[in-house]
């Protein structure tokens, strides 16, 4: 009946907004009152107050020496967010919980573009009440970035699935990926988006019995025989 199918989507629409008002009353309440920890929230915060202060926000640097350990993406929206709050610990933790909200979104739209309004809403309450999701996107960490760009990304792939426009965002969510903890990001994305595709779609043996012949044909020119044929012998004559 169309009278019980609106009523079933503003019922819909409501439990996505209570989810999201949920998660970001988890994510942003009392935020910026937790000191930062050490050592890993300090030194992410000492780099992004240098790169404000210095002006250079093309190399991290911690006390005037460059730290080139992570890409540069988390140390960006910190700077980001001293420039617009000032340096405290809310300045320096807003932006990476809003990318951690804006990920319970994504995980809302991504769920109803595979699947239904309401799995997308189940999907999004359940990750917006995992501890563990809340504590990353309260912390100066690159993992809750990084699983946001992959949401992104995975979101666009379904949408070019679908014959509709998202290269481009794709290929700029896996950017951001990599900008947050380098190449582990588009690895990870190649990974789920191989199995998605081998679950999903169920493709015969036959087809990817010629991938598997390759790869372990790639393997065995580096076989443990071919290393140890690679190392010098050593001089077995008998000297004068």
């Amino acid at each position: 009946m169309p009278g019980g199918e609106e009523r079933r989507r503003a019922q819909a629409a409501v439990a996505a907004a209570c989810a999201l008002a949920v998660a970001a009353v988890a994510l942003f309440w009392g935020v910026g009152e937790r000191p930062l920890y050490a050592p890993d929230e300090g030194r992410y915060a000492a780099i992004a107050l240098e790169m404000v202060t210095s002006g250079d926000w093309v190399v991290p640097r911690l006390t005037g020496v460059p730290y080139l350990d992570k890409p540069p993406l988390l140390y960006w929206l910190e700077a980001l967010g001293i420039v617009a709050f000032g340096p405290s610990e809310w300045g320096v933790r807003a932006l990476p919980a809003l990318v951690a909200w804006l990920g319970v979104g994504l995980t809302l739209l991504l769920g109803r573009a595979l699947y239904d309004t309401e799995t997308g809403v189940v999907a999004a309450a359940v990750l917006a009440s995992t501890g563990l999701w809340l504590g990353v996107g309260r912390s100066l960490l690159t993992d809750g970035i990084l699983s946001v760009a992959l949401l992104g990304a995975f979101l666009c792939l379904e949408r070019v699935r679908a014959q509709r426009s998202g290269a481009l965002g794709m290929w700029l969510c896996l950017a951001a990926a990599t900008l947050a903890k380098g190449p582990v990001g588009p690895a990870l994305f190649a990974l789920a988006v191989g199995l998605f595709w081998i679950v999903r779609e169920r493709p015969p043996v036959a087809r990817l019995r010629p991938l598997a012949v390759s790869s372990l044909r790639r393997r065995s020119t580096c076989s443990p025989s071919t290393v140890l044929a690679a190392v010098p012998a050593p001089d077995t004559r008998p000297r004068p």
